[in-house]
């Protein structure tokens, strides 16, 4: 007897997305699905561009609702849509990795879980960084499974969940920083909301934590991480993605140079898992920081050791964020780096070519091997890195600016000149960090005006750091534009407020105007922050000298000194020795070359005389 048996019928999987101007990426992520789901439903929220007429052209049923400022519920609407046994949802900058459909149509015959989660590869600064997190990208339809939160939306409802060995890749944050500084704009505020709504939700100020850190505003970035580590704590959770907000923290405060703080926060996130190489990654970059190469060796060898394991296996990541896992060329620079501060240069420079081989961006790498090895008085060295920088396609006027400040390295001032200014001759530069080193070289030559256009023209191309700010605010200082100069100093403190440039060049600004109480109190903030700066110390002591207060102006000396290393062993007796103090750290100027300082010292010294 015969059994005629049924065929099984394929999975029907449906694409549902949200859209709104994106004709952009849209016709490519399409593409990347398109022979292998059934349906694809988009939910357009506002679109005056040819994001319908793309959606269209592949098939797309396309609905139409005004954007509510909450991306769970037109998600939630998307799949409201849907007639497929699973649900395949993307944003329109994602693509589907070549034959990832077969590998995901094969995952869904064989799970009995109601999710998958694939690897998201998600790129960022022209490609040259890179993220990875496993995400949950497909759901079964009809269980109950759904959108929630309105900034960051999650997928809720899940009961079991697998895991299919595939990548999408996510282009979004892979844009310039006018885009990304608007992106902030529209993010940062939403989640400002969601915090004002939810304030004891950890996971809305871990997402205001990174989107302060993706524009640079460092100590914000800190702010709310230590708050969301804080909530995480209190409240007894358990979400392994604390481990991204460590990473977060750590990072910022590695990028304002607070190496102790950085590391104590790298450490305690290996405390809560060892293998969080992320945070080696932080480990490795601070003791190269502090030239402890034993360290930096241990930490550099565990990343390694972990970034395999994950790359090869990232279903160990579960749900984890990791940042750093393509990332080892940058930690080889900052071995070659250390190599050549510790005079090995046969081997630095074969660990330098090693590390820009194996970059995602060549001539990213070999132009900052060629950064280190001149800022390190190696200057035939950074001639060979940059004559390979420009073979892997270094930008011209980026090779002709290396080239110039190598130049100077080597004492032909005037060659550098003529490049400099020939520089300065051309069209406003492209991208906006060129104009900022550039701007900063033409304040250093006195071309004061270039300056100001360079660094504000970097600025409104939505280039935003304390330093820019910082070197703005003495342009204009210098162009006898005080309030300007006011203004970019406070701007720089608004991103950074222990910035001590900022802080130290107010005091400046109030001290040339004789507002000495503000200049004083401008320049003590300064010192509290860093003690042995030495214009905020030798002014302090002439202010004090003002006062008649001279024990307060032999303190400010004596440190002063002791920076200088000026022998200070001494009995003061009179305004005569006074004198003689101010004329040893006028010398002591002189010879460090700071001229101003010296001048001032010594006029100082003959006020004191009655001269």
């Amino acid at each position: 007897m015969f059994q005629l048996s049924m065929p099984k019928t394929q999975p029907m999987i449906s694409l549902c997305m949200i859209v709104r101007n994106e004709e952009r990426y849209l016709a490519d992520c399409l593409e990347s699905v398109n022979d292998f789901v059934d349906e694809m439903i988009i939910v357009d929220t506002g679109s005056t561009d040819r994001t319908v007429e793309i959606a269209q052209i592949f098939g797309a049923r396309v609905y139409h609702h005004l954007w509510e400022n909450d991306f769970s519920k037109h998600r939630n609407q998307s799949i409201g849509y849907a007639k497929g046994d699973w649900i395949l949802w993307m944003d329109a900058d994602e693509q589907l990795e070549p034959d990832g459909g077969k590998v995901l149509r094969k995952a869904i015959a064989n799970t009995d879980a109601d999710s998958l989660m694939v690897t998201m590869v998600c790129y960022f600064e022209n490609r040259t960084r890179q993220s990875w997190n496993n995400s949950i990208k497909l759901f079964r339809n009809g269980l109950g499974i759904h959108f929630e939160g309105f900034v960051h939306n999650r997928v809720v409802g899940c009961k079991s969940t697998g895991f299919c060995p595939v990548k999408i890749y996510h282009f979004g944050y892979d844009i310039d920083q006018t885009s990304v500084r608007k992106k902030f704009q529209r993010t940062g505020s939403l989640l400002r909301k969601a915090i004002h709504e939810d304030p004891l939700n950890f996971k809305h100020h871990h997402d205001l934590a990174v989107a302060f850190s993706s524009v640079h505003r460092f100590r914000e970035a800190v702010y709310e991480g230590l708050t969301a580590i804080r909530l995480h704590k209190e409240q007894g959770a358990s979400d392994p993605n604390i481990l991204w907000t460590y990473f977060v923290v750590a990072s910022s405060y590695y990028n304002l140079q607070m190496w102790d703080e950085a590391k104590s926060f790298a450490q305690e996130a290996v405390s809560i898992n060892p293998d969080h190489f992320d945070s080696f990654f932080v480990l490795a970059s601070v003791y190269a920081a502090q030239k402890d190469m034993k360290r930096f060796l241990e930490a550099y060898d565990r990343f390694d050791e972990l970034a395999k394991k994950y790359s090869e296996k990232p279903e160990l990541m579960t749900g984890l964020v990791v940042n750093k896992i393509d990332e080892k060329w940058r930690l080889d620079l900052e071995y070659g780096t250390l190599l050549l501060e510790n005079g090995s240069t046969e081997e630095a420079a074969k660990r330098l070519q090693e590390a820009a081989g194996q970059a995602s961006a060549p001539p990213v790498a070999f132009r900052l091997a060629t950064v280190a090895c001149r800022e390190r008085g190696y200057p035939d060295l950074a001639k060979i890195f940059l004559q390979r920088a420009e073979e892997a396609g270094l930008e011209t006027q980026l090779v002709e600016f290396e080239r110039a400040l190598i130049q100077n390295t080597e004492g032909n001032r005037a060659g550098y000149l003529v490049t400099i200014h020939r520089l300065l001759g051309m069209e406003v530069p492209e991208p906006p960090e060129f104009m900022h080193v550039l701007g900063v070289e033409a304040l250093k030559i006195g071309e004061l005006a270039a300056a100001e256009k360079l660094l504000t023209g970097a600025i409104q191309r939505a280039y935003e750091n304390a330093g820019i700010f910082n070197a703005l605010a003495l342009a204009c200082k210098y162009l006898d534009k005080w309030d300007e100069a006011v203004q970019w100093n406070q701007r720089a403190l608004e991103l950074d407020e222990k910035n001590t440039d900022a802080l130290s060049h107010l005091g400046h600004l109030h001290y040339d105007r004789k507002e000495w109480e503000s200049a004083k109190t401008y320049y003590m903030k300064s010192l509290s922050i860093d003690g042995y700066q030495r214009d905020p110390l030798f002014r302090l002591s002439l202010l004090a000298l003002m006062d008649q207060d001279l024990e307060q102006c032999i303190s400010y000396c004596d440190r002063l000194m002791a920076e200088l290393d000026i022998p200070r062993n001494r009995v003061i007796g009179n305004l005569e020795n006074i004198a003689m103090i101010y004329d040893e750290i006028g010398e002591a100027f002189s010879k460090s070359g700071e001229k101003l300082l010296h001048l001032e010292a010594l006029s100082f010294s003959k006020c004191l005389r009655g001269r």
